[in-house]
Formats: structure tokens, sequence, C-alpha cells
């Protein structure tokens, strides 16, 4: 029944071999990733203030969406980063995407992400009890309070070219 549904392979397809990588083909690739999911976030969205305003439940549609929000932000910026770098760095660009596509198709990811921290100064070992603790608490119905700043010292979004 879906068989003859689109996919995002028909606006740009994900490379299958370190040889079919170029940073142009994997830019595009996220960028219509990024835009697909961006497209379905305002379903999402529409959802979760429907079920808010009827009074329903909407923790689950509150998750989904946020979800769908940080998955089209990293594929947006996957997409930036490898078209920056094809106008800034062209000798390296496809290199530097033959690596990324690798550390994708060469999992644990988890593996990966430890590494980058480290290198980052972060200690990993802290930021997994911390995501698994915030995890068993949110999912035990023990919600922790909102913080009211959306980063520590920044109570809002930056509007309109604000730093």
């Amino acid at each position: 029944m879906t068989d003859n549904l689109p996919t995002v392979d028909d606006f740009a397809s994900y490379p299958h071999t370190t040889d079919d990588v170029t940073a142009r083909r994997l830019a595009e690739y996220m960028a219509v990733e990024a835009h697909w999911s961006a497209s379905l976030n305002m379903t999402h969205f529409r959802a979760m203030a429907a079920a808010e305003a009827s009074g329903d439940n909407f923790a689950d549609l509150a998750a989904h969406y946020n979800l769908n929000q940080a998955l089209m932000s990293a594929e947006h910026s996957v997409s930036f980063l490898l078209r920056v770098l094809i106008e800034h760095l062209p000798d390296k660009a496809d290199e530097i995407a033959v690596a990324l596509w690798n550390d994708w198709e060469d999992p644990p990811l988890l593996a990966l992400t430890w590494t980058a921290l480290e290198s980052l100064g972060i200690d990993p070992e802290a930021v997994e009890k911390a995501a698994l603790q915030r995890f068993h608490t949110v999912r035990n119905g023990q919600t922790p309070p909102a913080s009211p700043e959306v980063h520590p010292g920044q109570p809002e979004l930056p509007l309109g070219g604000e730093a």
C-alpha cells in the first residue's frame, strides 16, 4: 500500500557506499530530511496544541513534537555545515563527508559520542548518568519542574538579530 508513496530518496538519495559519498550528496540528502521533518513537525505541533486546548493530556504529543524538533535541527545542521565546507574548504569537504558517513554507518554511536565528549573535556559518564536519571524520573511520572530559562542566564530566545 505504501509502495507508491514518495520517500526522501525520491528527492535526494542516501549514499550506500563510501564511493557514493560526496559532501554535496550528503548535504542534499540531509537538507531534504530536514525539510521533510520540518513539514511533519507542523502536523505534530497542531495535534499537540489541539490536545492542550481541549484539556487532554498532551505529554506524549509534546514529547514527539520536541523529539522531531531536535531531529530536524540536527538534520539541518549537518546539511548547513556540509554546505559551508563545500564553499570554504572544497578540497576537504568530500573527505570530511566520508568520515561523517563512516561514523553513521559504523555503530555503536555511544562509543563515538563518548570519545567526542572526552576530547572536549566533558565527562561522558556524568552525562550518561544525568540522561538516565532524567529519563527514569520522567518515565515514572515524577516530572522535574521546567526551567524558565532557555539556557542558564538566557531567559528567552534571542529574536530579530539580537545576540
